[in-house]
């Protein structure tokens, strides 16, 4: 990635999965996925807009571990038994666990457990327990209904290594590397309902309950109106019901919900019509409403128009997309933005040259640090006096929130398949947008092997 300002960002990635059936144990599997990272510069400025959180590590090579376990099928009837690091895929909270997953179906419910502590491939060693599980029963051949629940607790540790404390602070404090850590448990409850109409609809809704507030509903519809209309359409609505604070994650201690995200209203609409073999048009309505708008959860209205057509202009054989979008923001005037691309596809080989529309984006880049030096050398004269109670700090140390507007991304991509086995893919972008160190290109290159 390279950025205006001399800003730049070259790491190479390695991704490997795998999956190994032994051939005399056919009800066991073992399963895996391990991620290498090796960074070719040094890690971006704290201030820089390509700072990601591989820049938080000293080191240059990185191997993380997304995943290995050990599945054992029908231990107890039609069942599954995973033991090691994986996802739970299911119930209330999309997590990776290190520890114990055991699923057994029934000929109309099925139930699992889980249990075990939270894993990252973020630098953390976790010892803090998780726990889950649900049951899913389906009364008819159109109806599914599951409650799911999950239960975590997370200790948040902050360093104090870069306290500027003195010799009667050390003693008065008796100042370790780590503060004493902040316990932060969320129990959640989900109960999630699917429902089949007819072949021409379908229905899902679901509920989460949270122990901290951010209670969420999610509902949807989807399907086809036939005859005279021949059009495909789908409404999901979501609502936030309350502000949500910090909960138990297994991302890293990097990251932390500064503040609270307030409750929203989000409303989307689509409807899909073929307007001839080869050509369809879609329309596209999202609306948004925030209890409290702040940087990243604001209000706004987005419309948008879409036609799209494969195998155009006769013996060219394209694929084309064009679209209108029309925003409206809160915090921001409104805009216009044209999108699309154009494809062209060959037996062994895809190439589109295309450009993409972002009305906003907000990110944390600084914060104002010379209020709360000010604020550690009163502590080193007056070790008594704790910090964070000097008015100073409370009203100008705050940070720097950089609000990115209007973000175009041009883009070149290509596929090329070399064999049944092996891909090479490639993808050059170009992003400029209403904020500093643009414009910002980004290349990257990707070859997958099967074996």
């Amino acid at each position: 990635i390279w950025a205006s300002g001399g800003d730049r960002d070259i790491e190479l990635d390695q991704y490997l999965t795998f999956r190994i059936d032994p051939p005399k144990h056919e009800r066991l599997h073992l399963q895996g996925a391990i991620w290498l990272i090796e960074k070719l510069d040094p890690p971006s400025s704290r201030y820089s807009g390509l700072r990601d959180l591989n820049d938080t590590f000293n080191e240059r090579v990185l191997a993380r571990v997304s995943s290995l376990y050990l599945d054992v099928d029908d231990l107890w009837g039609d069942s599954v038994l995973r033991i090691g690091r994986q996802r739970i895929f299911e119930g209330a909270a999309y997590n990776r666990i290190d520890g114990l997953y055991f699923k057994q179906r029934q000929q109309q419910w099925d139930w699992y457990v889980f249990g075990g502590t939270r894993a990252t491939f973020y630098g953390d060693n976790f010892d803090d327990p998780v726990f889950g599980g649900g049951v899913s029963v389906t009364p008819t051949g159109r109806t599914k209904i599951a409650l799911d629940t999950y239960l975590g607790r997370e200790r948040q540790y902050t360093g104090r290594r870069y306290a500027l404390h003195g010799p009667v602070a050390t003693l008065y404090y008796r100042l370790t590397s780590r503060r004493p850590p902040r316990t932060v448990e969320s129990a959640s409850v989900s109960l999630s309902v699917w429902h089949t109409v007819n072949e021409n609809l379908s229905l899902f809704g679901r509920v989460n309950w949270y122990d901290d507030r951010g209670e969420e509903l999610l509902l949807s519809a989807s399907g086809h109106a036939p005859g005279k209309l021949d059009l495909t359409y789908e409404v999901t609505y979501r609502r936030q019901f309350n502000s949500i604070g910090d909960r138990t994650s297994d991302i890293s201690g990097y990251y932390r919900l500064m503040g609270v995200y307030e409750g929203y209203d989000n409303l989307f609409m689509a409807v899909h019509r073929p307007v001839t073999e080869k050509l369809m048009v879609s329309l596209e309505t999202e609306l948004h409403w925030t209890r409290s708008s702040n940087w990243a959860n604001r209000d706004y209205q987005r419309y948008a128009a879409y036609l799209m057509g494969q195998k155009l202009f006769g013996s060219a054989e394209l694929d084309a997309k064009i679209g209108l979008e029309r925003w409206s923001v809160s915090r921001g005037a409104d805009s216009w933005a044209v999108v699309g691309e154009v494809a062209r596809r060959w037996e062994r080989l895809q190439v589109a040259l295309g450009a993409d529309y972002l009305r906003y984006k907000d990110r944390v880049t600084e914060y104002n640090e010379t209020i709360p030096l000010l604020d550690m050398a009163r502590v080193w004269f007056a070790p008594g006096s704790l910090q964070g109670y000097n008015p100073l700090v409370l009203v100008y140390g705050k940070y720097t929130v950089q609000m990115q507007e209007n973000i175009y991304t041009f883009y070149l991509k290509g596929r090329w398949t070399i064999d049944s086995d092996q891909d090479l893919s490639a993808k050059i972008t170009l992003e400029t947008g209403d904020r500093p160190n643009t414009p910002v290109w980004r290349f990257q290159a990707d070859y997958t092997y099967r074996f």
